[in-house]
């Protein structure tokens, strides 16, 4: 481990110093062993244990779990609520709401679920849009566990193809360790060594992340508001942070969790999304992923929170999840004590006002009957930049919100002969088109059944056509056509239409570069992950944001405040509400102090205003 390995790690608030001691001196101790292969597998397997431990220390006492002192304002007890957008962030926080007695009404163009799309086909679920489970999806899994839908597959293989293997697919290990060795400068490296040198920037990742978010626990969580040294920080791309920090060995790791996913590659992306993503207990999992085979058979495959330890998809898919809280909501809302809960699906908004006094929307339903309502406060669900067109933007809301980008993902559900055979894997990635960048290349594949087989041993699918296979496959593109200012209006459709066929043409070429025939193809195509620019994030737009959360009637909710996964989402919206009760409780904590003033020495005397007297700045109060 390096000097400034060593020094961070010690320097560590929720470490004592005796413990960071004891700590490098068993990761020399075990590199030790792993180089002199002195029972390497007993060494690699002790290092893992211990950077299970550091990556699941608890958040340290002082630290404050909100991001800022309060919110310019939220729904009052009684407030009829409006939320636009089905989605993932839109049915989780009106669910969260109803909960708390408001009446609530979603309005989506779409159907609920948003890009949670999981499609029942031959057999098995496939995903669509949101796929996989990480470590870190505490929230998540207390919902499906709620829900009785917590039952999962593990990945446990992948497939790994390259330009110098076009025929021959390598182990994902592989991969890693010969791109860790060449971001490192060392190709010829052994193994051990760069293994060794993947946790010891690992440790040193995880001592960056609490020192520059501190409130690592959950995916997406906003800590407080940094000073503007670490904002300066926090835009670095990815990959400059790496090299500041010497952790080069992580550059692979994070083109696979963060790249491929597609949320930006890491020359371009600030170091602050990757650490929103990538927690300390997921860069944890994604490195016992590397050894999974050996792994898996002899450790709990589940943390005490019933998260998974490694990466896993859901058996009966996300839509269900989602599904399933509406469909609750909406049978709790028939008892008398409770208020209604409405979803409106596949309505085209038209306007939507907001006042001093009310927020007023119209829509028009599907059958393109007019609809107007009145409500008392709104959740923006849904990116600005897409609804735009029909809110009356204010200038504030300009300025914060025009720092946003999207990227194009494309989802295929294909038919295919001859299906997988054998020890072939469920998951392959072309790793050279992640990583060069090669817009609309296939990135990965999935199949939904080989990965069924791979974790349920013996089993059978009776299928029509059992030499056919079905796979989801995975396209994308760095930037997005609704961002190009040069492309007209007008013809913006047909230039979507063109991407959607080139994309369908690479998929069919590199299938039967692989041997096999497309027999079907079913297309998905996303708008991915609204996120701000680097300019604006080292000037603090997501604290920016959140200290407006209320003003003009409103909250904003989705990646375009937080992240673009399932669990970010519901941290921020869980934060939200947190910090909004806070301000609740203090308001009603002040009015009772007034009122026993008043009670006591009667209404305080009104005086003459001067021309000096100036509005004072009342922070809400700590509990």
């Amino acid at each position: 481990m390096s000097a400034e390995a060593g020094c961070t790690v010690t320097g560590l608030s929720t470490l004592s110093h005796s413990f960071s001691c004891l700590l490098i001196s068993c990761m020399w101790i075990l590199h030790i062993c792993l180089v002199s292969s002195t029972f390497p597998q007993t060494a690699f397997s002790a290092m893992q244990e211990v950077l299970e431990i550091f990556s699941n220390l608890p958040i340290h006492e002082s630290a404050s779990p909100f991001p800022v002192k309060a919110l310019s304002g939220g729904p009052q007890a009684g407030d009829k609520v409006l939320v636009v957008g089905a989605g993932p962030a839109g049915v989780h926080m009106a669910m969260k709401l109803h909960r708390l007695g408001h009446e609530v009404t979603i309005v989506d163009k779409s159907i609920v679920g948003g890009k949670a799309k999981s499609v029942d086909y031959r057999n098995v679920v496939h995903e669509m849009g949101a796929c996989y489970l990480s470590p870190d999806y505490e929230l998540v899994v207390q919902l499906l566990q709620e829900f009785e839908l917590s039952e999962q597959y593990t990945v446990r293989n992948r497939t790994v193809w390259t330009d110098e293997n076009k025929d021959v697919g390598k182990k994902l290990r592989d991969w890693v360790y010969k791109a860790a060795k060449e971001a490192k400068g060392e190709p010829k490296a052994s193994d051990s060594h760069i293994a060794f040198e993947i946790f010891s920037d690992t440790f040193n990742y995880i001592s960056h992340h609490r020192r520059l978010l501190k409130n690592y626990s959950e995916t997406g969580f906003l800590p407080p508001r940094p000073d503007k040294e670490q904002l300066d920080e926090l835009q670095m791309s990815i990959k400059d942070f790496f090299e500041e920090h010497d952790i080069k060995t992580l550059k692979p790791i994070f083109q696979l969790a963060y790249t491929l996913q597609g949320y930006g590659f890491v020359e371009e992306e600030p170091i602050l999304y990757g650490m929103l993503w990538v927690t300390p207990k997921l860069i944890n999992g994604l490195i016992e992923m590397l050894k999974v085979r050996k792994v898996l058979s002899r450790k709990r495959l589940r943390n005490r929170h019933g998260t998974p330890k490694a990466i896993t998809t859901l058996k009966n898919g996300f839509l269900s999840l989602f599904q399933d809280i509406v469909k609750q909501c909406q049978e709790q809302s028939q008892e008398p004590s409770k208020k209604p809960f409405t979803v409106v699906e596949n309505a085209q908004i038209t306007r939507l006002q907001r006042d001093d006094d009310a927020v007023t929307i119209e829509y028009c339903l599907e059958d393109l009957t007019p609809v107007s309502d009145k409500f008392d406060f709104v959740v923006m669900a849904v990116p600005i930049p897409q609804i735009k067109g029909t809110l009356d933007m204010r200038e504030d809301e300009k300025r914060l919100f025009s720092s946003l980008h999207e990227s194009t993902f494309i989802t295929s559900l294909v038919d295919y002969t001859p299906a997988k055979q054998g020890k072939e894997t469920s998951i392959d990635n072309w790793m050279d088109n992640i990583v060069l960048d090669r817009p609309m290349q296939v990135w990965a594949t999935r199949d939904t059944h080989q990965l069924v087989r791979e974790n349920e041993e013996g089993v059978k699918f009776e299928l029509e056509r059992p030499e056919m296979g079905t796979l989801v496959a995975y396209q994308y593109k760095s930037h997005s056509l609704h961002d190009d200012a040069t492309i007209a209006e007008g013809s913006l459709d047909d230039k979507v239409e063109e991407e959607k066929t080139d994309a369908s043409d690479m998929l069919t070429k590199l299938l039967q570069r692989h041997g096999k025939t497309v027999h079907r193809s079913e297309q998905h195509r996303w708008r991915y992950f609204p996120r701000h620019d680097r300019k604006a994030i080292s000037e603090g737009v997501l604290w920016d944001i959140m200290e407006k959360q209320g003003k003009h009637r409103t909250w904003y909710l989705g990646s375009q405040v937080s992240f673009e996964a399932i669990n970010a989402i519901f941290s921020y919206n869980e934060q939200l509400l947190r910090i909004w009760k806070r301000q609740q409780d203090d308001n009603a904590v002040l009015a009772v102090h007034q009122a026993r003033m008043v009670a006591a020495n009667g209404p305080p005397p009104k005086r003459a205003r001067r021309d000096d007297d100036v509005p004072l700045e009342v922070e809400s109060a700590e509990v």
